[in-house]
């Protein structure tokens, strides 16, 4: 009897982190596109800035109690080579700013003129 319930609690595990792959994949399938863009605008800024793709982990639940897991969970790193330094985005953070930088290479393209903009107002930028 036991044994049959350590086998269940195995199945639902596997099927539990093999949902979780498949919901991974989808997130990168949908965000890849948008991170590739990003990093193509600011070639057509002449910003030296990279963004990529990091797969981590997170703690979801109460640490204390044994009903917490760890979760992967998708997350941008964004290497600031102007400024020397690399941040890391949350995807909230990311598709916020991703609206802005679209903003902002569309005046580019209006305008003809590449946008000198402060730190406090640059999505490239992080404080």
């Amino acid at each position: 009897m036991l044994e049959n319930s350590k086998n269940m609690k195995l199945k639902e595990s596997e099927k539990f982190l093999e949902t979780e792959k498949n919901d991974l994949r989808n997130q990168i399938s949908s965000y890849l596109p948008s991170i590739t863009e990003v990093n193509l605008i600011a070639i057509e800024l002449k910003r030296m800035i990279k963004l990529q793709l990091l797969v981590d982990y997170t703690f979801v639940g109460d640490e204390n109690n044994r009903n917490g897991r760890k979760r992967l969970v998708l997350k941008v790193i964004v290497e600031n080579l102007e400024k020397g330094y690399d941040y890391i985005w949350d995807m909230e953070c990311f598709t916020n700013r991703y609206f802005m930088i679209k903003e902002i290479i569309q005046k580019f393209y209006d305008s003809k003129m590449r946008p000198i903009i402060e730190d406090e107002k640059d999505p490239f930028w992080d404080p």
